[in-house]
């Protein structure tokens, strides 16, 4: 798709407005500094002042603001209402902000819980979800539509309603997202292994990066790992495991799940596979990466049994010489210091 070229003035004041040496009026500062007062106070007086800043918002961004706390206030104090018809004009606009996807999340949510018309709030909460990705509301919705019909206990409906959204929403991420709860669903509730494989594969497929994704394939290398299929267990684990960097400008980032993968897979290859060497990397790279993480005793604490199983009385004795100075705190820690004693 061909883009208009950048020319430099009107990006120098996209910049100047957006910088913190921008102007800002006083009356600005006074906006804010009411906005943020009446927004701690769940009250009549409080909706009033909302009104009256959205009213007098400096921009269009403001005054929807003040608008939507003034429905969610009205919601708080039981005024169904007035929330629905402040959401409601709200969503009307059709503009393609976090506003209008809280606005419609929350019209699906009051759909469910004060009308108690499910139909209707599948609805919205879909509209929510396909519509307004990726802003704020898309995720409430995803959570509130999972929660709601599992609390009923509708999981087969359920299960069709994920792939729906999948098929429907453009956005790669939510996709990834849909999936992976779609997969939970089938192997925690309907014990249907094997969908629940397919699902996260699917989730991969249309978006490998994800975070959603990354969660995805770890539980798809424990669903193996359960089944004892362990080439395709460490295969999708080795993916997650892998999503660490390092960088001299934001420091370490990893995935979510890459330590968790990382000491699955050398427990995988230690305890299963007997494939030590290839455990000891593992557990090593874990420490490399993790050493301040919670299991990094546990790590050491393998590592040390590998040396028991496969190394040297020596290389034994030193990995647990090592493992009592730097794991005092560790439950593994009296065990290290008996086994020390019954070397000597």
């Amino acid at each position: 798709m061909l883009r208009r070229p950048v020319t430099i003035l009107p990006l120098l004041v996209v910049l100047v407005a957006c910088s913190p040496f921008g102007q800002v009026t006083d009356d600005d500062r006074q906006w804010t500094d009411d906005y943020v007062e009446a927004t701690r106070y769940d009250s009549d007086e409080a909706r009033e002042k909302l009104a009256e800043l959205a009213e007098t918002a400096p921009n269009d961004e403001k005054r929807r603001d003040a608008e939507f706390d003034k429905a969610r206030k009205a919601l708080r104090a039981g005024d169904v209402e007035a929330a629905r018809a402040g959401f409601q004009s709200l969503w009307d606009e059709q503009i393609d902000d976090n506003t209008a996807s809280r606005a419609i999340y929350e019209l699906g949510r009051i759909a469910a819980e004060h009308d108690q018309d499910y139909d209707q709030a599948r609805r919205l909460l879909h509209t929510a979800i396909v519509d307004t990705t990726p802003w704020a509301g898309s995720e409430l919705a995803l959570r509130f539509l999972v929660r709601t019909e599992r609390n009923q206990q509708r999981y087969e409906p359920l299960v069709e309603k994920l792939q729906q959204l999948a098929d429907d929403v453009e956005d790669d991420r939510m996709a990834a997202q849909l999936l992976l709860q779609r997969g939970k669903l089938l192997e925690d509730e309907l014990k249907r292994d094997e969908d629940a494989l397919h699902a996260w594969r699917a989730a991969y497929d249309r978006c490998e990066d994800c975070a959603a994704t990354d969660e995805a394939l770890f539980r798809m290398g424990k669903l193996y790992a359960r089944h004892q299929n362990w080439q395709p267990a460490v295969d999708a684990l080795t993916i997650v495991a892998d999503r660490t960097q390092r960088s001299w400008f934001i420091g370490t980032y990893s995935s979510q799940r890459a330590s968790d993968a990382r000491l699955l897979l050398g427990e995988i290859e230690m305890l299963h596979r007997s494939d030590f060497d290839a455990a000891r990397e593992h557990f090593e790279e874990f420490l490399s990466w993790f050493e301040d993480h919670s299991n990094a005793h546990h790590a050491a604490w393998h590592l040390v049994n590998i040396e028991r199983l496969d190394g040297t009385e020596r290389s034994y004795r030193h990995a647990l010489e090592q493992f009592i100075d730097d794991y005092p705190r560790s439950r593994y820690y009296d065990e290290a210091k008996r086994q020390l004693e019954e070397m000597t």
